[in-house]
């Protein structure tokens, strides 16, 4: 058994939130792309990797220092990621308290020894992979979320394919 975790921090949609994300991604999805599946649906904060299980504490605890305010979040823009082949979903405007929370997080990280990615915070939610069309669709319509919380979710590999766990939720709270 591994002495690692693939770990990282990510906003976790309620079900409904992610029913009405599929009902989007299933107007553009080909037959020539993989979809996530919809259990897997989530917003990456932080990436952190394979980390080892000693180090997992370190980031619990800096993950409960961080205090941002909830926001409303406004899903109405495909994109994609020409070299991994990603189709996402997205932000045409970023909520300033997203930005805040990822600028936070990884403050508090970094005090655990971890190095933020230096590219820019591109708030999006992958919905398939393999996708190889050039021209992306219109988007029509608009998925509101309204993100009271941050999470550290564990992926998992199985037998059906990878799998996305809560381990931690922590809330956002308004006067933060």
């Amino acid at each position: 058994m591994s002495d690692t975790r693939r770990l990282f921090f990510a906003l976790w949609p309620t079900e409904e939130v992610r029913q009405a994300i599929h009902a989007q991604s299933i107007k553009v999805l080909t037959q020539h792309c993989k979809p996530v599946h919809v259990d897997n649906l989530h917003m990456t904060l932080v990436f952190l990797g394979n980390i080892n299980k000693e180090k997992i504490n370190d980031y619990l605890q800096a993950a409960n220092k961080v205090q941002a305010q909830p926001f409303e979040l406004e899903l109405n823009q495909w994109g994609a990621f020409q070299r991994p082949q990603i189709l996402w979903l997205g932000c045409t405007s970023t909520p300033a308290a997203l930005q805040a929370l990822v600028t936070q997080l990884n403050a508090e990280l970094s005090t655990c020894g971890f190095v933020a990615d230096t590219r820019p915070y591109v708030p999006h939610m992958s919905i398939a992979r393999k996708y190889k069309d050039k021209d992306l669709p219109a988007f029509s319509g608009c998925v509101h979320w309204a993100a009271r919380e941050f999470s550290l979710l564990e992926s998992r590999s199985t037998d059906r394919g990878v799998e996305y766990h809560v381990l931690q939720s922590w809330p956002l709270i308004n006067g933060a």
